[in-house]
This record gives C-alpha cells, sequence and structure tokens, in this order.
C-alpha cells in the first residue's frame, strides 16, 4: 500500500515533526551511525524551518494588531477632524475658497446604489485569508464564501472597515481547498442589487 508523505503541510504540525525530528535523531545517531556533524547539519535544518515558522506567526500577529490600531485612530483622528471643520465653516471669515484649499469640501461623488458593485481582493497567508474590499458610502459589505464547485453561498460577516479575516480552519485537515469569496454592499441594514466579481483563491492551511 502507497503510503502519505510524511512531512506534514500546515506549519503547526511541520514545527512540530521538525521539533520531535530533532529530539530523537541525537537520541539514534549511536543506531544508525549518523556523525556528529550530520546530526548538527540536520538539526541546524529543523532550526531554521521553526525559526522561519515562528516569525511567520509573530508577522501575522503584528499585521493583525496595526490593522486594529490603524482602525481605530482612523475613527479618532477622521472623526475630530471633521466635527472641527463643520465649525470652521460656520465661522464669518471662511469662504469656499478657503474649504477647497483645506480639502473640505466634497466632491459630487455620482454614487448610486442600485449600481454599485464592490471590488474584493484576496490575500493567502498560512492560517487564514485576508478579504481586502472597497466600502464607498455603503455602511458596509456582506462577505460570502462557497467551495468551488458549490451552490449555494455560506454569509461569513456584514463587515464596516476593510479587510475581513477568514479564520475559518480547512474543512479536510491538511487537504488545500478552492474558496470563493464574493461582497455585497448593504445599507439601512438592506442589501444592494448587485455583488462583486467572484474572486477565487487556493487555501492550504
Amino acid at each position: 500500500m502507497k503510503k502519505k508523505r510524511y512531512i506534514p503541510d500546515g506549519d503547526p504540525k511541520l514545527k512540530l515533526w521538525m521539533q520531535t525530528f530533532k529530539t530523537n535523531i541525537a537520541l539514534k545517531a549511536a543506531t544508525l551511525g549518523l556523525a556528529p556533524a550530520e546530526v548538527t547539519e540536520l538539526q541546524n535544518w529543523c532550526d531554521d524551518i521553526i525559526s522561519k515558522i515562528n516569525d511567520v506567526s509573530v508577522a501575522k500577529a503584528a499585521y493583525k494588531q496595526s490593522v486594529s490600531d490603524k482602525n481605530g485612530q482612523r475613527k479618532i483622528s477622521v472623526d475630530g477632524i471633521t466635527n472641527k471643520a463643520t465649525g470652521i465653516k460656520t465661522l464669518v471669515t471662511y469662504t469656499p475658497g478657503i474649504g477647497n484649499d483645506l480639502g473640505i469640501i466634497g466632491e459630487d461623488d455620482g454614487f448610486d446604489p442600485l449600481t454599485f458593485k464592490t471590488k474584493l481582493k484576496a490575500i493567502i497567508y498560512t492560517d487564514h485569508v485576508v478579504i481586502e474590499f472597497m466600502k464607498d458610502q455603503t455602511d458596509g459589505i456582506n462577505i460570502y464564501s462557497r467551495m468551488k464547485g458549490a451552490a449555494d453561498w455560506a454569509f461569513l460577516a456584514l463587515d464596516t472597515q476593510s479587510p475581513y479575516i477568514d479564520n475559518r480552519p480547512l474543512q479536510t485537515p491538511g487537504k488545500p481547498e478552492t474558496r470563493e469569496y464574493m461582497g455585497i454592499g448593504v445599507i439601512n441594514d438592506q442589501q444592494l442589487p448587485l455583488h462583486s466579481e467572484i474572486i477565487s483563491v487556493v487555501f492550504g492551511g
């Protein structure tokens, strides 16, 4: 019977496998007749990939925190400036020219809820998929997903700030899957008529 590949695909399992191999290769070296230099080389390979896996975990955590920090500060800064600009426009010395120089006069947006279609972009990480989306003047975007070939869409979330992070694990551990994503704008709790183009990613877990 054909054996499965013994090296795990997912990073958490690979890290555990490397840690076990590193420990046991030292214990079995004499029995196998391996020279100390060979054992050191094998263990160094284990240490190197474990270190890189740890680096990815730290980077992902930092990315998530950075997005959260940015979104929080965006609200504080934008709300503060918007409120102040409202007051500036009531001053007797205010003119439209000053408003243009400060960039506090909005352009005609041409936004039409009936024709609005959000745009999605996917970024694939080891254990999650980041979905960036265009919100425009909607209250948020309903994010949907399905396995490629499936007929029905599963609702994931109404997200009011890009990006959406899909942390769902693989349906079958260790088996990569092709996921499709689609987004629909929402205003006043009502979905708009048009959905985004469907994007497809291969997620390996």
